[in-house]
């Protein structure tokens, strides 16, 4: 990995790798919140996308009251649509678009439970 795109990353998510897990009924809508820092070109990708998982829309959050330099955060919203009882793994990268390794990697590690209860 190139040395110049690792700073950033590091400094908005602690390291260069992390996890989560949840559990999520069959159907329902779920969002990963992952953190950007504004203006330095990065944003997140879905790199992996299990058949289970479905992409709803990916939405920018900024603050209220932007400020030069603080912290943003990119919202996917998925909705898990495979067979319950199944455990699938969604990886996301964080890279610039002119960059072909990206500085970061999230996987959100998701178990598609039963029927959400009405």
């Amino acid at each position: 990995m190139p040395e110049d795109t690792t700073p950033a990353a590091r400094e908005m998510l602690g390291t260069m790798d992390t996890e989560g897990s949840r559990e999520v009924p069959v159907g329902q809508e779920f969002t990963v919140t992952l953190p950007l820092a504004g203006g330095t070109g990065y944003r997140w990708e879905c790199s992996d996308l299990p058949d289970a998982i479905a992409v709803v829309r990916s939405v920018p959050r900024v603050p209220s009251s932007p400020v030069p330099g603080a912290e943003a955060h990119q919202a996917f919203e998925l909705r898990a649509t495979g067979s319950a009882g199944r455990a699938v793994d969604v990886r996301f990268v964080l890279r610039r678009p002119w960059e072909s390794e990206p500085a970061a990697r999230h996987t959100e590690r998701v178990r598609i439970t039963g029927a959400p209860k009405a």
